[in-house]
């Protein structure tokens, strides 16, 4: 885990910060308590630290009282930017509303809640506070130094238990849905397709179920294709070798395949590559992740299982 050093944080601006990039909404009363968790976890990417996010959020359910913001103006967050092209100093506000919406005038209705008693803001994150929601499942298999972490395949109530979180907390923004939106209505031939998602890179050594042969990679997409009546197939990786052969043979097998043109490095996670627009990244995976939700059912390295079209 990488835990918060001892620093301050400016009160001086800070609204502003974190304001930046929201827009203005109605569903915020001033006179509600506001709790804030600020991130202050410098080596995780987008899902990584959106999965923190819900597990504060879904630990405040029933504070009915309270309303949430989330703050990710840590300039230390991989794929922040630090201002740069017009980045939003907020890097949640570029991907998300916040919880709830957007709040009116979020700058001034900030001061007068500090100054009410009504404005809590904390870094804390883990046990005993709160867990990192789904706590690894599906995602690591959890042997040698990362034994501590369980994965495995999702069964359906786990599955639903995700679905519930996101539909309670989660808005993406307009923009980046117009991507996807534009995508899919350039891309709308194909019939039902077959989402495949691999995920490589640093995750061979934290997952090394994930390093499957190409062969059986084919084989794989090729039996859940018959099985599922899937006539073409949208294959998402971080891998950007992986990605142009696998492309390759399935064409030569006869199966159309899609790929979205995200921003990848090469040789590494794209998520610590400090040479690369790392926030550009990011929203092209959240793109990729909107396609793949409205593709027919899903096979990724950790399992398989069918997802509900949004």
């Amino acid at each position: 885990m990488a835990l918060p050093e001892g620093r301050l944080v400016p009160w001086k601006g800070y609204a502003e910060r974190l304001a930046h990039g929201t827009e203005e909404g109605n569903t915020l009363c001033c006179s509600h308590s506001w709790s804030v968790w600020r991130c202050e976890i410098w080596t995780e990417g987008l899902f990584s630290l959106l999965f923190w996010a819900l597990g504060f959020l879904e630990s405040s359910v029933g504070r009915a009282e309270e309303r949430f913001l989330i703050d990710w103006t840590d300039e230390r967050i991989l794929f922040h930017g630090s201002g740069q092209l017009g980045y939003s100093s907020n890097a949640w506000n570029h991907f998300f509303e916040q919880p709830g919406g957007d709040p009116p005038k979020l700058k001034e209705k900030l001061g007068e809640c500090q100054e009410a008693g009504r404005l809590k803001i904390v870094v804390r994150f883990g046990p005993p506070w709160f867990q990192k929601f789904g706590e690894f499942r599906g995602a690591d298999e959890g042997d040698g130094p990362f034994r501590e972490i369980k994965g495995g395949r999702l069964d359906e109530a786990t599955a639903e238990l995700g679905r519930q979180a996101v539909r309670r907390w989660v808005r993406v923004r307009p923009a980046i849905l117009h991507r996807a939106e534009e995508w899919l209505n350039e891309h709308s031939e194909g019939g039902r397709r077959l989402a495949v998602h691999l995920r490589r890179t640093d995750k061979l050594e934290q997952c090394r179920s994930n390093d499957l042969p190409l062969p059986e990679i084919l084989s794989q997409i090729l039996a859940f294709c018959r099985s599922l009546e899937c006539s073409s197939v949208l294959l998402c990786t971080d891998d950007a070798t992986m990605k142009k052969e696998l492309w390759r043979q399935l064409h030569l097998v006869g199966l159309e395949t899609y790929t979205f043109d995200a921003l990848l490095s090469i040789g590494g996670p794209s998520h610590k590559d400090e040479n690369l627009d790392r926030r550009r990244n990011a929203e092209d995976v959240l793109v990729e992740v909107l396609l793949m939700s409205r593709c027919h059912a899903l096979l990724s390295t950790s399992g398989s299982w069918r997802v509900q079209q949004c």
